[in-house]
């Protein structure tokens, strides 16, 4: 018999990957890996992908998720990863990123009473912060110059398309 945090956990799943899949779709998003990537192709140059994070923390019981998201073109250098590693170059951002404080950013669920008000607060933010986000590149010369402008920070560096969590210690 499932415990009471695998209910909670299965229940916000369910509930998030509705609710992200029926909103994304609405923007012309595609599931791509199942229930968990999102893609859009907008322009022969451009694709879009954002990508649900959900983990389980053992230390404190709760659930928590978040968002990366990514865009994709092509350009002279993604070209020649793509030839050495069958991969395209991508922009990719965590949803914090984007948010007020800049920085990895997680929404949590304790337990069954959380999930809509997570759920909605998510979605929310999505839509508001991510998909504008993804807007502002029209172009694969749009990509480039972010990818110019963050990288003094160290940010922004052509990266394969598999979006990865950086475990903090």
């Amino acid at each position: 018999m499932p415990s009471d945090v695998e209910k909670t956990a299965r229940a916000f799943f369910d509930e998030l990957q509705r609710r992200i899949a029926t909103l994304l779709a609405t923007y012309g998003f595609e599931v791509d890996v199942p229930e968990t990537t999102f893609r859009r192709q907008r322009a022969v140059d451009l694709k879009d992908t954002v990508a649900l994070l959900i983990d389980f923390r053992l230390q404190t019981g709760n659930i928590v998720c978040t968002a990366n998201l990514g865009v994709c073109s092509p350009d002279p250098l993604a070209d020649e990863l793509r030839q050495r590693s069958g991969r395209r170059a991508t922009l990719t951002w965590n949803i914090g990123y984007l948010m007020p404080g800049r920085k990895w950013h997680e929404w949590e669920v304790h337990d069954l009473e959380d999930i809509t008000p997570t759920v909605d607060a998510f979605a929310t933010v999505l839509e508001t912060v991510a998909l504008p986000w993804l807007a502002r590149f029209q172009t694969a010369d749009d990509v480039r110059q972010e990818q110019k402008r963050l990288q003094p920070r160290g940010f922004g560096q052509l990266r394969r398309p598999v979006l990865r969590r950086a475990h903090a210690s």
